[in-house]
């Protein structure tokens, strides 16, 4: 996803497009907006490393939650690029509104609750060349030790 051909395209995209890209800006401003919350238990356990995420940046820097919407607009960008080359628009659309449904309104940060909504967008991203390959399980592999599983 942060290949350099696939930053130029975003470019390109985002360039052609300001007003549904404000437009999405907007819909992640009110959900940041609105759904940011400091869960008790978020607060409370300090053995994980989104309690310190929260308390160093999200909790001290209101403006910090906003300026992931950048990074926000680029990965559903990218995500949605990649899969709509095996999905048709509506399936990608529905897989968009199911997981934001299960993610958005998540009292919790915890990478499990991402587990189901990644394993669909990697079931349905074409295979990659033999030489990314290895790049795509180095990264599965950092991801799983980071997150625990």
């Amino acid at each position: 996803l942060g290949h350099p051909a696939k930053l130029v395209s975003f470019t390109r995209w985002f360039a052609g497009n300001l007003f549904g890209v404000a437009c999405l800006m907007c819909v992640c401003a009110v959900c940041v907006f609105s759904g940011t919350i400091a869960h008790p238990y978020l607060v409370a356990d300090n053995r994980h490393y989104t309690f310190y995420l929260w308390k160093n940046f999200m909790a001290r820097y209101q403006l910090f939650r906003y300026a992931l919407i950048p990074a926000y607009v680029y990965s559903a960008w990218a995500i949605c690029s990649t899969i709509s080359k095996t999905l048709s628009p509506l399936k990608v659309m529905l897989l968009c509104i199911c997981s934001s449904l299960v993610l958005i309104p998540a009292g919790l940060v915890e990478f499990r609750y991402f587990a189901i909504p990644s394993l669909l967008v990697l079931l349905h991203i074409p295979l990659p060349q033999r030489s990314s390959s290895l790049l795509s399980w180095a990264w599965a592999a950092e991801m799983a030790c980071l997150g625990g599983f």
